[in-house]
């Protein structure tokens, strides 16, 4: 039995996949047979899973094949094939990206690199990131830089979503990935409630060659400013109220495994 979905929008009523390996080995013809069961699913919409090099620089320009996040291969003709067969199917096509992630540095030693606080990658400002009070080894707390650790991968730096240089900053991004790659929308990621507050009117100065943080303001998460798609464990799960969007998709981790709306 077949269902007829009769819409003038995909966003009406989304039924939503997702593909996450984009190798040398997703040629035309494997392709098609992958958005062929995408599309007898009725697959409207399909998010396209760590494709990018680095959060806060998704598209490498110029380049036909770069590392992602978790340092497999991406080949650029790979995504363009996935693209071009999902729109003649009328499927659109999503991707994937961290609000508010910069991806770490990994060492000479092949072992990623782990500052407090990471400055000045890539013209990035750890001003503009999400800075809070961390325990120290000994006793005591300090300020620094909300740090999301991935095993043997970069670590992902954790931004101010709010922070209106980090804002400017990650549009000029996204906007190259409209220009290098035919993507339909993008599908917005955060990590959810990872702690309570985050400080912004801070001091800083430089010591061993590392930014150091005093003093500030504290606040408390829930006054972060942004507008999220995919809303993990309920971080800020209002905003969809605030900013129209085509689907929401929600990720219920353990400690959420029985929470519904």
């Amino acid at each position: 039995m077949i269902g007829i979905d009769v819409s003038t929008e995909w966003g009406r009523f989304p039924r939503y996949g997702f593909v996450s390996h984009y190798g040398s080995d997703k040629t035309v013809e494997q392709v098609k047979k992958e958005v062929d069961m995408l599309n007898r699913y009725h697959m409207t919409g399909v998010q396209f899973y760590d494709w990018q090099w680095q959060h806060h620089k998704p598209i490498p320009e110029g380049a036909s094949q770069w590392k992602d996040v978790g340092l497999r291969d991406v080949f650029k003709s790979s995504i363009e094939n996935y693209i071009t067969k999902l729109h003649e199917v009328g499927s659109k096509c999503m991707f994937y990206d961290l609000l508010y992630g910069v991806t770490g540095n990994i060492g000479a030693d092949g072992k990623p690199e782990k500052p407090a606080n990471l400055d000045g990658k890539d013209g990035v400002s750890s001003d503009w990131g999400w800075i809070d009070l961390h325990e120290k080894k000994g006793g005591g707390y300090d300020l620094h830089q909300v740090q999301y650790p991935l095993g043997s991968w970069p670590s992902i730096y954790v931004m101010n979503p709010g922070n209106q240089d980090w804002v400017n900053y990650l549009y000029k991004e996204i906007k190259k990935v409209y220009q290098h790659l035919k993507f339909d929308g993008y599908h917005i990621d955060q990590l959810g409630r990872q702690r309570e507050a985050y400080y912004i009117n801070l001091q800083s100065k430089t010591e061993n060659g590392q930014k150091v943080y005093t003093g500030g303001d504290r606040h408390d998460t829930k006054d972060f400013e942004g507008y999220y798609a995919d809303f993990i464990n309920r971080m800020k799960s209002d905003s969809k109220r605030q900013v129209p969007c085509y689907e929401c998709c929600f990720k219920l981790w353990r400690t959420q495994d029985s929470w519904y709306r």
